[in-house]
């Protein structure tokens, strides 16, 4: 496909045929940039390209293409002198960005006409915050400027909607003994909102950090992330709260998908088929 683009743009054909004088081709290309590792700190979240089987030496080595920040390939070279740098937002402006695209978004409420200005303005707010003080601890542990984007912004929008939908259906459709306890205690909105802003922090950011210290290391990615920015949206209560709420929607999806026996139902198979139902159902990828 490369080799097409470079036609298209290098070129001004397509596959041998003049593309009209007033049809501009642009497209946009990720950089070729290295991740940064801290103290010797392992390639350890994801597993694509994770490991890939030496063909000469039959041994098993890690992959370079997980050393980079996105999964590219070097352009051609008559492509190269072509490319430019459009920079990134700035810290100053990206609030309004993330503000604006949801206020215009149309999936924030899961379809749903909602008329109370003040619970809007209390959604709108708290996930402004949430998402750019996720991006500011992301990439300062990662030490990466482009770990996060407004692509992000947007799953994150899209996934609050999905799941303010999946728990307002819960709570009130499913019968006593498929309902968790914490919907059986509180069916507020202000509840269920909460908890859909928290689950669709945990999706965009949360499970993509690591989970254990590097070297030096006080905490983990993930206990920083939770330090950082779970805990002053829910008023410094104990992160165990947030844990729950994983927790029980992992049990739930898993409750719901027939598992052979033998298969150790453990935590690291519960948030791996978490995380794929949802970004399926959502078609994220």
């Amino acid at each position: 496909q490369l080799g097409l683009l470079k036609e298209m743009i290098c070129d001004g054909s397509y596959n041998g045929k003049r593309i009209p004088q007033n049809v501009i081709v642009i497209a946009a290309c990720n950089p070729y940039r290295l991740r940064k590792t801290r103290n010797n700190q392992s390639y350890n979240a994801g597993l694509v390209f994770k490991y890939r089987r030496h063909r000469i030496m039959n041994v098993t080595e890690v992959d370079d293409l997980v050393k980079l920040v996105y999964v590219v390939y070097d352009l051609p070279g008559t492509m190269l002198h072509r490319v430019w740098d459009f920079g990134s937002i700035s810290s100053e402006d990206e609030p309004a960005y993330i503000r604006a695209m949801i206020e215009t978004s149309q999936t924030l409420w899961g379809g749903n006409s909602v008329d109370d200005l003040e619970l809007k303005k209390f959604v709108t707010d708290s996930l402004v915050k949430l998402i750019f003080e996720s991006h500011k601890i992301i990439r300062k542990l990662s030490g990466e400027t482009y770990y996060v984007s407004l692509r992000d912004v947007e799953r994150s929008i899209q996934l609050f909607g999905w799941f303010y939908n999946i728990l307002k259906w819960r709570s009130t459709q499913l019968t006593p003994d498929k309902i968790h306890d914490w919907v059986k205690k509180d069916t507020s909105n202000t509840k269920i909102l909460c908890s859909s802003i928290l689950l669709s922090l945990a999706l965009c950011y949360y499970y993509r950090l690591s989970s254990e210290k590097a070297s030096g290391q006080k905490y983990s990615d993930r206990e920083q992330y939770l330090r950082d920015v779970i805990e002053p949206f829910t008023n410094n209560q104990k992160t165990e709260k947030f844990m729950t709420l994983l927790g029980n929607e992992q049990r739930w999806w898993i409750s719901e998908l027939k598992i052979e026996d033998g298969i150790s139902k453990n935590q690291a198979l519960k948030e791996n088929l978490f995380v794929c139902l949802v970004c399926i159902f959502n078609k994220i990828p």
